[in-house]
C-alpha cells in the first residue's frame, strides 16, 4: 500500500526452491488455492486467481485466513459459513456490500466467481462507497 492508499498486488508463488514444489500439488500456495485446485485433474481458469483473490482480501480484512485454508476440506459449506462469521467478528464494520462481494470471490464454484472486467467496477464502487471509511480488521494481522 503506498503512501495514497494504492494497493498493489504481485503473484509471487512462481518464486519457489525446486525442493520446495510438492510434486502433488505442484507450484502455488496452497493456502490460497481455489477448489478446482484440489481436483484429480484440476480444470483452472481465471476464476482460480479470482478465488485466490478473495482469500486475500478476506485475510486483509479478518486479519486471518478463512476457516481450513490450505486443505481440500476447506471447501465444506460449514467451513465456508465459519468463515463468514470470522469475517463479521473480526470485522464489525465491514460493509454488508463488502462482504458480498468477497462471498462471490469465495464461491466454490468457478463459473459463479465474477470475471475481471465485472469485478473492476464492483471494486471501483466499494472504493468510492467506503471512501474514508476504516474498515480494517479489530486484530493486528501477521506481518509478511
Amino acid at each position: 500500500v503506498n503512501e495514497s492508499g494504492h494497493l498493489f498486488l504481485t503473484d509471487l508463488a512462481f518464486a519457489q526452491a525446486m525442493h520446495e514444489i510438492d510434486p502433488e500439488f505442484g507450484t502455488g500456495n496452497r493456502l490460497y488455492a481455489a477448489p478446482e485446485r484440489w481436483q484429480e485433474k484440476p480444470e483452472l481458469s481465471y476464476g482460480s486467481d479470482i478465488y485466490s483473490l478473495g482469500i486475500i482480501l478476506f485475510e486483509l480484512l479478518a486479519g486471518q485466513l478463512p476457516i481450513g485454508c490450505g486443505t481440500a476440506a476447506q471447501y465444506s459449506p460449514e467451513n465456508m459459513q465459519q468463515s463468514g462469521h470470522l469475517l463479521r467478528e473480526k470485522n464489525p464494520l465491514l460493509p454488508s456490500a463488502v462482504e458480498r462481494v468477497i462471498a462471490r470471490l469465495l464461491s466454490r464454484q468457478s463459473a459463479r466467481r465474477p470475471s475481471a472486467a465485472e469485478l473492476v467496477p464492483v471494486l471501483m464502487a466499494l472504493e468510492i462507497e467506503t471512501f474514508g471509511q476504516h474498515i480494517n480488521p479489530t486484530h493486528h494481522r501477521r506481518v509478511a
